[in-house]
């Protein structure tokens, strides 16, 4: 028995009452068309060929209502009958009925009947994507050393390249840790993956590092709606805050003495990271950390990469620190990039100035192309930085514009300047004692200020 496609759009008529909504009179149409095709198939009648007879009056006066309607049911993903439809299989649903037979089904589909083509996609397309269960995402290295209950928050410290980091207590040792938090939103199912996996790949990286010029990760758990690593606590800070704390102090400064112990320390952890395969992108004083021991450690990997076959990354880190290869080329990174980035940070901790921090993009490409790379500034009439030679010969090699021609970290290390450092040693202890001082001297001033803030107010 063969039944011929309702045209919807057969006739026009504005006799439709006013009161009747169109999803009614759809609802009204397919009841109808259904209770028809039942009574046909058992009474062996053929049906006419006219089948906008099966519709009631009120649907055959305005097919073109309908016709919206059936627009709207086959684009929304609530057609009921479309989660259970394959196209070889429609069965419709009429109250009261029994279940028609299997050779009758896909010729009376009431979605068949208004022109809803509907395959098996569709109801693919209908599937909720199931979550990935973020146990997965931290590396064995990491799992089981820590648990939420026992690490509570104490302060806020600020945000990383990738998530929220604040200081915590580990309850059961007493010990002071830096709590980085990844929260993942439910969000599309696009975004909410490439956050999984650029979860995924930094803690990765950071459990595998294994270096005293890295900062190290403690351990990771599920928390609230993501998951937290803990790290070392490097209770002096970033380089970014040390240098605007003491330049806030007239006759106060970075020495080379603590820049060059900087330097090497940070090449060691680049020299480390590159012969793991790793580039940092991000290399900036603010990544660059100092601990109560003197330790200068580099930090935050929430822009790392591991090489595996190319050196092709997108365009990230801040625009500051970027070298002209980075900016012409934002799919080409190496090691050496992470050098320039270095070169400029270093310049920024003993001269409290970064040429390019004012700068958009393309005024620092159009800056590259057509002057030569920032120099450590002049402190004296004659043009002499107070500088030595070593050390300007230092950021030199730093900040070759070729990058073909730019040392890695591990030809830095052979200058005579890095040798003689590391076998005085890299630690900052006599300089931490100094910051703790300003520190001190800093609540002092704070604390006399707000006492006399309140005599005046009296």
């Amino acid at each position: 028995m063969s039944v011929e496609r309702v045209d919807l759009l057969a006739s026009k008529s504005s006799h439709t009452a006013p009161d009747e909504s169109v999803a009614s009179m759809a609802s009204r149409g397919l009841n109808a068309m259904s209770e028809q095709m039942r009574n046909l198939r058992h009474s062996s009648v053929t049906p006419s060929t006219n089948s906008t007879a099966l519709l009631p009056s009120s649907c055959q006066t305005n097919s073109s209502a309908l016709s919206l309607t059936s627009t709207v049911r086959r684009n929304s993903e609530n057609v009921e009958s479309s989660a259970n439809l394959s196209p070889n299989s429609v069965e419709p649903f009429v109250s009261g009925s029994r279940t028609p037979s299997k050779r009758h089904r896909s010729a009376t589909s009431p979605a068949k009947l208004m022109g809803l083509h509907i395959n098996a996609a569709s109801a693919h397309d209908l599937t909720v994507p199931k979550e990935t269960d973020l146990k997965t995402l931290i590396p064995a290295e990491l799992s089981n050393l820590l648990l939420d209950d026992d690490v509570i928050f104490l302060v806020d410290l600020g945000a990383g390249a990738s998530g929220a980091v604040s200081k915590v207590k580990h309850v059961p040792t007493g010990k002071i840790m830096c709590r980085k938090n990844f929260i993942l939103r439910r969000s599309d199912t696009n975004s909410r993956s490439k956050a999984e996996h650029h979860i995924e790949l930094e803690l990765k990286i950071i459990s595998s590092c294994q270096s005293e010029y890295i900062v190290k990760a403690l351990g990771a758990f599920l928390h609230d709606e993501g998951v937290s690593v803990c790290l070392e606590y490097m209770e002096m800070g970033s380089f970014d805050v040390i240098c605007r704390h003491v330049y806030a102090f007239p006759g106060e400064s970075v020495h080379e003495s603590v820049a060059l112990r900087v330097a090497v320390s940070a090449l060691l952890g680049l020299d480390y990271l590159a012969s793991n395969k790793i580039v940092h992108r991000d290399v900036k004083p603010a990544n660059i950390l100092l601990n109560a021991a003197g330790q200068v450690k580099l930090a935050d990997f929430g822009l790392a990469k591991r090489i595996i076959d190319t050196n092709r990354y997108s365009n990230t880190g801040t625009y500051a620190y970027l070298s002209l290869e980075r900016i012409n080329n934002g799919n080409l990174f190496t090691i050496v990039s992470d050098v320039w980035a270095l070169g400029i940070s270093l310049i920024e901790i003993v001269s409290n100035h970064n040429a390019f921090m004012c700068m958009g993009l393309m005024e620092i490409d159009s800056y590259l192309q057509e002057c030569e790379p920032p120099t450590l500034p002049a402190k004296f009439a004659d043009g002499k930085t107070g500088f030595s030679k070593d050390f300007e010969d230092l950021i030199a090699k730093c900040l070759v514009k070729d990058y073909t021609q730019r040392p890695g970290p591990k030809e830095l290390l052979q200058l005579e300047c890095c040798q003689q450092r590391m076998s005085q040693g890299l630690l900052l202890l006599d300089w931490c004692e100094r910051l703790k001082f300003l520190d001190a001297k800093t609540a002092e001033l704070v604390n006399n200020h707000g006492k006399t803030s309140a005599l005046m107010s009296q």
